[in-house]
């Protein structure tokens, strides 16, 4: 599936059995081959805080982004939609996981800035 960025961004997140988990505020892509491959969405307003700005790492550990594996996306049209309900993408949140990662990428640019 090949879709901009623009398509993506901004559009509500459901689960399977419709209920809202916020809307995509960034995406995370890793390189395979000679191209960018999206792997994560991260949704709601922590995520747009992180989209905006790395300076506030400290928010981050008290409200992390959401993240939801794009493996977990079936079809985007006007939503993003999921494969899982809420209660089963709630006991598969893997929220905390990426605070912590997102802080370690703030630490790295911090570090290539000073050299």
């Amino acid at each position: 599936m090949r879709l901009r960025y623009q398509e993506i961004v901004g559009k509500p997140v459901v689960t399977r059995d419709g209920e809202d988990l916020g809307r995509v505020a960034d995406l995370v892509a890793e390189p395979r081959d000679a191209r960018l491959c999206v792997t994560a969405l991260l949704v709601g307003p922590a995520a747009l805080i992180r989209r905006i700005s790395f300076k506030r790492a400290a928010f981050f550990r008290a409200v992390p982004p959401r993240r939801v594996p794009w493996t977990l996306v079936t079809r985007i049209d006007d939503r993003v939609h999921l494969s899982l309900d809420r209660a089963t993408f709630q006991a598969f949140d893997v929220s905390g996981a990426t605070a912590a990662h997102e802080e370690n990428v703030a630490e790295e640019q911090k570090r290539r800035k000073k050299k």
